[in-house]
This record gives structure tokens, C-alpha cells and sequence, in this order.
């Protein structure tokens, strides 16, 4: 037992030292932005860190985080920048939808919207465009909604951003939850669900395993939608997310009270009206309110009902709930009716009415499923372009193969052909040993230049196709990259990079002395001026010494005429080359 309590002791300890590195490297973080911000003296830089700052500052601590962001707006607005204006009014509409104002964030991000027109920054077109499109969701204005979502995730897809696809499944799932298209709905929300498993995003995954439940719940399947809330429960707890507890006790309640369960349902819904009123959430208050209210009116208790249902419309109208607001309203309206209020009933009954009518409009529907369509259209003639963009890959590389394959055969049918001249050579008598032996020489020079000819341009040419491939490598859909960069690497396997240190093993074999006579000769040659003469000992024109090392014939010249200088050969008419065979 103590051995497991000493050994638990040192886990905390291990922990503890991990979150405190983590919290000291965001404030290194931090603190650093703040030296940057004070030292930098561009106002495009100031503007950066800003509104990096107000990032960072965005859930640790909102005062700051519009301080510094109200900072990039006025400075971005003062030197007209466009980008750093819209990036601070993203970050301004976030904290004022935090404070339920909705009317103010929804400015905003229309001007960012505005602002990032001309932008080529298309992560923050995405980010703005899920926002606002939140906000266009809150508006019953269900069409522009799923076309910025459409629109975020063509975006996001591109940039191959698992999360932000998986958020943006989940708010489509949402529009469609909210028109009473639970099938579609379904659909979105099991595609978040999964990429937020394949990812591990457990606050993903518990938010996800909620919205699911609800559809069964809504669908008359209360124990399927029971077995989803309390995997959101388990998982919920352990990351202390109380505004999703308060969200699954709501709806756990709601399916005792439609089971007959009022003590169950009671305990449910007062614990999520309890954490509500603790975060101060309008919104788990008017849910929570709403669903007590029901409650009561099923228990026989109207007057009580009564005041949580205009809790509840109270509240829903802060939050700009739509849905609340339409459910608060037709509890009122029942209990006016049940009471004889007939003119009161039917006041609350028109506007429960008209809020149904605006949620569940044919012609948003229809243009919603016209959204939905066209995307689908441009996604399938995207992967037909990919599939194109494939297939001329292939194609590509076959005939880059083909040419590698045609330059090896030629260099080594000029090999071959110099072997059989050397062959016959060898077989002139001893009277021509002589010229014997200088035609082996030759013979092994021309090997030489032709050896260091072959690789610089196997390499040039292995180098080429690379490079090409790496520039259009993000031109291919994403599940095609990996593929290409695989051809990328094995391409670059095969590249020579001891070009010259094979040259120079080669070269010292052929002419043994030679090095060691220059040097003797010409002590302060540099390594360069030594790898020139190599060349020029093996008869090589100043275009073929270009084309080796990667320089203009010009500096070539300039360089042979330097190396004459030191040599002491410049007001002679020695020839170097000759000089040099006679090393």
C-alpha cells in the first residue's frame, strides 16, 4: 500500500511539473509578444502582435483581450490595413457574443467580412465565415448560414484542418436541426462525431455524443437518445465542462417527464436550472425554465408553470433563442387557454405561431437543399479534376522514367563503344605500346568526363522533376500529397551528393602525381582553382567546366585567367592546358 501511495506521489509530481511547464510556456508566450510589441516600431507589426496578443488573451482574460484588439483596430483603420482591421473585428465580435450582444458581433463580423475581400489569407476568410454564419443561424436566415458553412468547409478541407471540418459538420448539423430535418442533421453531426474520434477530441466527442442523443430523443427513440447523454455524461464530468452537463441534465429530464417520471425529471432539470443560474447562461436558464414549466403543467401546478414559462421567454429573448422562445410562448399560451385567458391565449398562440412559421419555412428548405446540391456538384467536378490531375501524373512520370532510362542505355552504349576502340588498341604490336598507354590515358579521361558528365546530369535532371513535383504537390487533392511525396523522396534517394569526392578518388587513380606535383609547384591554389585544373588536365572545353559546376562560361574565363596570374603564367604564351598535362 505504500509502495502504491510513494508511487502515485511521484505521477502527481511528474504532472504537476508537466502543467506548470505548459502554463510558463504560454506566459514565455505572452511575455514575449509583449517585449516584441514594445521594441517593434512598423505599425503593420504592431497590428500582428495586437492582435496575436488579443488571441491569447481571448479565454484568460476578455478585458485584456479587447484592449489589445481595439488597439489593431484603431491602428489598422489609421494606415488602412485591411487585413489587420478585419482579423481585430473577428476577435471585438467574439467577446461581444460572449456578453449575448448579438446585434453588435454581427456588425462586426460583416465588416470583417468586407475587409478580408481582397485577402489571400483564406484561414481567416474560414474563421470569419463559421462566425457569421452562427450569427445568420441565430436570424433564422438559414440559406446565407449553410452557404458560409458550405463555403468554410471547401476552405478548410484545402487546408486539411480535421478540427475545424469537424466543427463546421457540426454547426450544418445544426441548421438542419433547427428546420426539423433530423435525417440530414443526423448525417452532419455523425460525420463530426467521427472525425472527432479518428482525431481523440474528446470535448468534440462529448459535445457530438449530446447532439446526437437529441435527435434520437426528438425521433422517439428515448433509449437510444439515454444511452448517447450518459457517454456525454462520463466524459463531460471528467473535463469539467459544466454548461454541457447542464445541456445533458436538461434532456435526461425531459425524457423522464415524457416516460410519466415527474421526481426523476424534477431532479434532472432543477440541476441544469441550478448550473445555469451559477455560469449565469441565459440560454440553460430559458431551457431549463422551459422544460420545468412543462413539468409542472403535467403535474397539475399551472400557476407555478406559468412563472417558469415567462422565466423563460424572459430569457430566451436575452439569448436571441428562437427556439425557447417559440416553446415558452406556446406553454403560455396552453396555460391561458387551460385558465380561460382566451385573448391572452391566443396573443401567445399567434406569436408561438409566427416563431414556428420562421424556423420551419418550405422556401428556406428549398433553397437550403438548392446550397447543398451545388456543393455536392462542385465536390464530385473537383474530384473528377483530381482524378485528371492524377492520371497526367502518371503520365509525367513514365515518360521522366523513360528519358532516365534512354540517358543511362546512351552514356552506357558510349562506354562500351569506347571499351571496343580500346580492345582493339591493345591488340597493335609492341612497337606501338607507346601509343598504347596515351591512349589508355585518353580513354580513362574521356571515362572521367563522361562519368562526372552522367551524374551532374542525372542529378540535374532528378533535381528538376523534384522540384517540379514539390511545386505543384499542393495543387493535388490531400489524400493524393502523401503518394507524390513518396515519389519525391524516392527521387531524391538516387541523387549523387559525393559527385566530386568520386570524381577526385577516379581522377587520383588515372594521374597519381598530379595533385601532389600542383601543389608542389602552386602551394596557394585554393580548393576550387584545384578542382579547375583537374579539369582542364582532362581537356575540357570552358562550356563543358560551365555546365559541371554551374557556372557561366564568363566565369570560367575570369577564373582560368586568375589562376595564369598565380601560376606566373600571364605575360607567357604557354598554354595552360599544355602546362597542366605536363604536371
Amino acid at each position: 500500500m505504500w509502495a502504491i501511495m510513494k508511487y502515485c506521489k511521484y505521477i502527481f509530481a511528474i504532472y504537476f511539473i508537466f502543467v506548470s511547464c505548459k502554463i510558463f510556456s504560454k506566459e514565455h508566450e505572452r511575455d514575449s509578444l509583449l517585449h516584441e510589441l514594445h521594441k517593434t516600431i512598423l505599425p503593420s507589426d504592431k497590428i500582428e502582435i495586437l492582435n496575436l496578443l488579443a488571441e491569447e488573451y481571448f479565454s484568460k482574460d476578455e478585458s485584456q483581450a479587447e484592449n489589445y484588439a481595439s488597439q489593431a483596430l484603431f491602428l489598422a483603420q489609421s494606415i488602412n490595413d485591411e487585413l489587420g482591421e478585419a482579423i481585430a473585428q473577428y476577435h471585438l465580435a467574439g467577446i461581444a457574443q460572449n456578453h449575448d450582444h448579438f446585434d453588435e458581433a454581427f456588425q462586426k463580423l460583416k465588416m470583417a467580412k468586407l475587409g478580408l475581400i481582397n485577402s489571400s489569407k483564406s484561414s481567416w476568410i474560414g474563421k470569419v465565415d463559421v462566425r457569421l454564419a452562427i450569427e445568420y443561424k441565430r436570424r433564422l436566415e438559414y440559406e446565407k448560414a449553410l452557404s458560409l458553412l458550405l463555403e468554410a468547409l471547401d476552405i478548410f478541407t484545402k487546408l486539411n484542418d480535421e478540427n475545424t471540418i469537424a466543427e463546421i459538420n457540426n454547426h450544418i448539423g445544426g441548421v438542419y436541426f433547427d428546420q426539423g430535418n433530423y435525417e440530414k442533421a443526423y448525417q452532419y453531426y455523425q460525420n463530426s462525431y467521427s472525425i472527432y474520434s479518428e482525431i481523440n477530441n474528446e470535448e468534440g466527442i462529448g459535445s457530438l455524443l449530446i447532439n446526437l442523443g437529441e435527435i434520437y430523443r426528438l425521433t422517439g427513440k428515448p433509449e437510444d437518445a439515454m444511452s448517447y447523454y450518459k457517454k456525454a455524461l462520463l466524459i463531460n464530468t471528467n473535463l469539467n465542462r459544466e454548461y454541457q452537463l447542464a445541456i445533458i441534465y436538461n434532456n435526461i429530464g425531459n425524457i423522464y417527464l415524457s416516460a410519466g417520471n415527474a421526481d426523476s425529471a424534477t431532479k434532472y432539470l432543477r440541476q441544469s436550472l441550478t448550473i445555469g443560474e451559477k455560469l449565469q447562461e441565459h440560454g440553460l436558464i430559458s431551457s431549463a425554465s422551459i422544460s420545468l414549466g412543462n413539468l409542472l403543467i403535467h403535474t397539475g401546478n399551472p400557476a407555478a408553470a406559468k412563472s417558469y414559462f415567462s422565466e423563460g421567454l424572459e430569457t430566451a429573448g436575452i439569448k436571441s433563442n428562437i427556439g425557447n422562445l417559440r416553446d415558452a410562448c406556446k406553454g403560455l399560451s396552453d396555460i391561458y387557454a387551460a385558465s380561460g385567458d382566451y385573448k391572452m391565449a391566443y396573443l401567445y398562440h399567434d406569436r408561438f405561431k409566427s416563431l414556428s412559421d420562421s424556423i420551419n419555412s418550405v422556401q428556406n428548405q428549398e433553397k437550403i437543399t438548392r446550397l447543398e446540391m451545388q456543393y455536392i456538384y462542385n465536390h464530385e467536378q473537383n474530384i473528377n479534376k483530381v482524378r485528371k490531375q492524377k492520371k497526367q501524373l502518371r503520365y509525367f512520370l513514365i515518360a521522366s522514367f523513360l528519358a532516365i532510362v534512354l540517358i543511362a542505355m546512351i552514356l552506357i552504349y558510349g562506354r562500351q563503344k569506347i571499351k571496343i576502340k580500346h580492345t582493339t588498341a591493345s591488340a597493335n604490336n609492341l612497337k606501338l605500346e607507346k601509343q598504347k598507354l596515351q591512349e589508355e590515358i585518353e580513354f580513362k579521361n574521356r571515362e572521367l568526363t563522361t562519368n562526372v558528365m552522367y551524374m551532374v546530369r542525372k542529378n540535374e535532371l532528378i533535381n528538376i522533376i523534384s522540384q517540379n513535383l514539390i511545386k505543384v504537390r499542393n495543387k493535388f487533392d490531400a489524400k493524393l500529397r502523401p503518394e507524390i511525396q513518396e515519389i519525391i523522396i524516392g527521387l531524391q534517394s538516387n541523387f549523387d551528393k559525393d559527385i566530386w569526392k568520386e570524381f577526385e578518388v577516379r581522377f587520383r587513380e588515372v594521374h597519381k602525381n598530379f595533385y601532389d606535383n600542383l601543389m608542389k609547384q602552386h602551394p596557394n591554389l585554393t580548393e576550387n582553382e584545384k578542382k579547375l585544373c583537374a579539369l582542364l588536365r582532362l581537356d575540357m572545353t570552358t562550356k563543358e567546366i560551365a555546365a559541371i559546376t554551374h557556372q557561366n562560361p564568363s566565369s570560367i574565363e575570369v577564373a582560368r585567367t586568375r589562376m595564369r596570374k598565380k601560376m606566373n603564367l600571364s605575360n607567357t604564351e604557354i598554354n595552360l592546358n599544355s602546362y597542366l598535362s605536363g604536371l
